[in-house]
């Protein structure tokens, strides 16, 4: 027998050994024992503490693993006792919804037992902290408040007297009339409104105009997934479309994916802040499959250690991804292919790949016909690692008009960029169909075994401001300006 040590699992995401303050409420919250000395053993769990207004209670109570479902915000202090003598206990808490700050649990300062109130100060920080919390802080807009009333109208002014008769009886000319009194003051403007969790509002400086928002993070009215956000836009009885984009808003925080994102077409998914604030983790599963028309911005993602793709585009067409960072995991990046995607944008990307084989951005025309793809990558910080097989960063095939710019990319094998036989940074027809297509390449670093190479008949690059380190016979080095 030993001391236990209690694992708590919340929304998906699992801590051992420690507090934790994002539980949700109404969300269960299942709580082990993973010390595995003290299996068989007898358990009893039990509430130290539970914040004010809790009616909660253990299920299971007495078995290695027990659930409880918080129904309030504040701490909730769970023990863990084996055998009735070896025990551990952790602080669980549900944070405050706008805030996010945490009520402290009872047993964490000294209480007040004066007038008869049995948690005294406790009490009193309590209700503060929620009366604070309940403000309507600045947030998502919410719809407008209505009208005041209008002000009551002025008095009208008085008559002006008549005229004096005139001569021989004539009548004098009217008076003038007297002139309208004030209007009366404005009613006073009506409250704003509270945002409900589906009631997108428009924000302006996306860069979309009309865009509508639909906001995931731990707030208040917010989606607590990307995908519920997703169902709720395909739910919209107003589809997106390109003069009014839809834009999931993530706020900063971690995301756990096991299931792959369908987005629809025309729909934006970008961080709220700074990109490394904003990460998705995912596992299983791809990241994201295009429909068209799609942006992805400002995110940090974390790809499993598996073969995967972050981004699935098929054959679809105006896809940017943007200020993005990539780093860790087996995954591509991005997979195109079809006959008639067009106009696919990278912007802005730092990506950091162990790829053993094969490219990290693959985009294949399969019409059997060299065209234009419209392919753009610029802004690519580049590298990958551990190749067995022919691979690197970029493969294009029979897609002409591709340009890459102001990018540094370096690969190789286990022994090192310019060691391992396998690495490319560029590979332009690798399957041989001899279609005479052309690559603009200007303003950059390329360094592995074969900075570029083809197979295709008549295939060529224009070189600008080039630096390509690697083979002498298949690559080239130090280029200035040049076209092969």
């Amino acid at each position: 027998m030993a001391i236990p040590t209690i694992r708590s699992v919340a929304h998906a995401v699992t801590v051992d050994g420690q507090g934790r303050n994002d539980l949700v409420v109404s969300e269960t919250v299942q709580c082990t024992d993973i010390n595995t000395d003290n299996t068989g053993h007898n358990y009893q769990w039990s509430f130290i503490d539970t914040p004010i207004g809790s009616h909660t209670n253990i299920v299971d109570s007495t078995s290695a693993t027990c659930t409880f479902s918080p129904d309030v915000t504040g701490s909730y202090e769970i023990s863990c006792t084996v055998d009735g003598v070896s025990s551990d206990v952790e602080i669980l808490a549900a944070p405050l919804l706008r805030t996010g700050a945490r009520i402290p649990a009872f047993s964490e300062t000294l209480g007040y037992t004066g007038g008869g109130n049995a948690k005294g100060w406790h009490a009193a920080l309590t209700q503060f902290m929620r009366a604070t919390d309940a403000t309507d802080f600045v947030g998502p807009s919410g719809p407008s408040g209505a009208s005041g009333p209008s002000g009551a109208a002025g008095p009208s002014g008085a008559p002006g007297p008549s005229g004096a008769p005139g001569p021989s009886g004539a009548s004098g000319p009217s008076g003038a009339q007297g002139s309208s009194g004030p209007s009366g003051a404005s009613g006073p403007s009506g409250l704003s409104g509270v945002s409900g969790p589906s009631g997108p509002s428009g924000v302006s400086g996306l860069g979309f105009a009309g865009a509508r928002v639909w906001h995931v993070g731990s707030g208040a009215g917010m989606y607590r997934t990307i995908q519920s956000a997703i169902d709720a836009i395909n739910a919209d009885p107003v589809p997106p479309s390109f003069d009014c984009r839809a834009v999931v808003m993530v706020w900063p925080g971690r995301y756990d994916i096991i299931v792959m994102i369908t987005l629809p077409a025309y729909v934006t998914v970008m961080g709220a802040t700074d990109r490394e604030m904003v990460r998705l983790n995912f596992s299983g599963c791809n990241l994201f499959q295009f429909s068209g028309y799609n942006h992805v911005d400002s995110l940090y993602i974390s790809p499993p250690n598996e073969s995967r793709v972050v981004f699935v585009g098929g054959d679809t067409s105006y896809n940017r991804l943007k200020d993005l960072h990539i780093t860790g995991g087996q995954s591509k990046l991005l997979t195109m292919a079809g006959t008639t995607f067009y106009d696919t944008q990278i912007w802005d990307i730092m990506c950091n790949m162990n790829v053993p084989s094969g490219p990290i951005i693959e985009a294949y025309n399969t019409s059997g016909e060299r065209r234009n793809g419209g392919f753009l990558v610029t802004n690519l910080w580049s590298e990958s690692y551990a190749l067995t097989g022919i691979g690197g960063h970029i493969d294009l095939r029979q897609l002409d008009g591709t340009v890459v710019r102001n990018s540094y990319m370096g690969s190789g094998g286990p022994g090192g960029p310019e060691d391992g036989p396998n690495g490319r940074c560029i590979i332009v027809d690798q399957d041989g169909v001899p279609d005479g297509v052309f690559a603009n390449i200007n303003h950059c670093h390329l360094q592995a075994s074969v900075p570029v190479s083809s197979a295709g008949t008549g295939a060529g690059y224009n070189l600008f401001c080039v630096v390509a380190l690697g083979s002498t016979t298949s690559g080239w080095r130090n280029l200035y300006s040049a076209s092969v």
